[in-house]
């Protein structure tokens, strides 16, 4: 899926109208991406309750550093969150992921949420997808 943004864009293919991109060109922006919408939404929100990204909604309520937070690096201790490398297809577990957050009109607008880095060995253990 490419990096999760909300404010997705549009592209021209050949000879077909701009319209909003399919899976299979989001793939080819060579950027790194969550298994699926719904892994972006874990991911989004353990990176918010993490450490850096509480102190970065702190700043934005406060209005220090400015009206955007840019965090790389955040660790992903959730074995159960997995993605996709640039420019590669085999599901991996994610181990740190990065979030652009900005604050709109007292209102919070994630721009951007993907993975980072991966583990080489996915944790495939029946728990991992039964609960």
């Amino acid at each position: 899926m490419g990096h999760e943004y909300m404010h997705r864009g549009h592209i021209e293919v050949g000879n077909r109208l701009p319209g909003p991109r399919t899976l299979l060109e989001t793939n080819m922006l060579a950027k790194s991406r969550s298994e699926n919408r719904y892994m972006s939404a874990r991911l989004a929100q353990h990176l918010l309750n993490s450490t850096q990204g509480q102190a970065a909604l702190g700043d934005l309520d406060n209005n220090v550093g400015g009206p955007q937070q840019w965090i790389r690096g955040i660790p992903v201790t959730d074995p159960t969150i997995y993605g996709f490398d640039q420019n590669d297809d085999t599901l991996k577990q994610v181990t740190t992921g990065a979030i652009n957050i900005r604050k709109i009109n007292d209102q919070l607008f994630i721009a951007s949420v993907y993975p980072d880095s991966f583990s080489d060995v996915p944790d495939y253990e029946l728990n991992t997808f039964f609960g």
